[in-house]
């Protein structure tokens, strides 16, 4: 049989294949990741750090590797953009318009993940931070992370909490018109 993978024939070809005669697209990999929280279904969406797009929303994603599999690069982006392991993935949709992505010739296979609610929890995270203007009261903070996790915290704890892990740090400047003591302004400290 001359098609086997040790035919020599085969081997001289293999020795022989210029992989640059033809153009290749890049592979990618997006990440629905989906929840049940309050009888509502709910996906994470995250802020792009880099151009294009950069500050949109979008769901986590990333660059297949040359020696990854597509699973892997999924769980990959799983890990370091949304900090979760272990979650059940399948593959959903590939969209391959040659337009698609204006850096070059983007194939995006997209995969869904099944999280539980808990998992996905804000905590502590700088992610409510996103959505307030460039000062905030920690009242105004506090209320961004409840709507999140769609829970009451404790307001004495989360301002610990908060200033001890120096996520804030107070402008000296306080909230006008807001009654006869105003509340202090804090801004988000940008790590690394």
């Amino acid at each position: 049989m001359t098609d086997l993978p040790g035919d020599p024939n085969e081997l001289a070809y293999l020795a022989s294949y210029d992989a640059n005669e033809y153009p290749h697209p890049s592979v990618a990999v997006d990440v629905v990741l989906l929840t049940v929280s309050g009888g509502l279904l709910r996906t994470l969406l995250v802020r792009r750090t880099s151009q294009p797009q950069l500050d949109r929303w979008a769901v986590p994603g990333g660059f297949v590797g040359m020696d990854e599999s597509l699973d892997d690069a999924a769980a990959r982006v799983l890990a370091s953009k949304a900090g979760l392991d272990g979650v059940f993935t399948e593959q959903l949709y590939t969209f391959g318009d040659p337009g698609r992505d204006p850096r070059t010739r983007v194939i995006s296979v997209v995969y869904y993940a099944l999280v539980e609610p808990r998992r996905l929890e804000l905590g502590y995270a700088p992610i409510g931070f996103e959505l307030l203007p460039a000062t905030f009261t920690l009242l105004e903070l506090r209320g961004v992370h409840e709507a999140i996790l769609g829970r009451p915290l404790n307001k004495d704890s989360f301002r610990r909490t908060i200033v001890d892990r120096g996520l804030v740090e107070p402008t000296g400047e306080r909230a006008t018109g807001l009654g006869h003591r105003p509340p202090e302004l804090y801004r988000f400290v940008r790590k690394g």
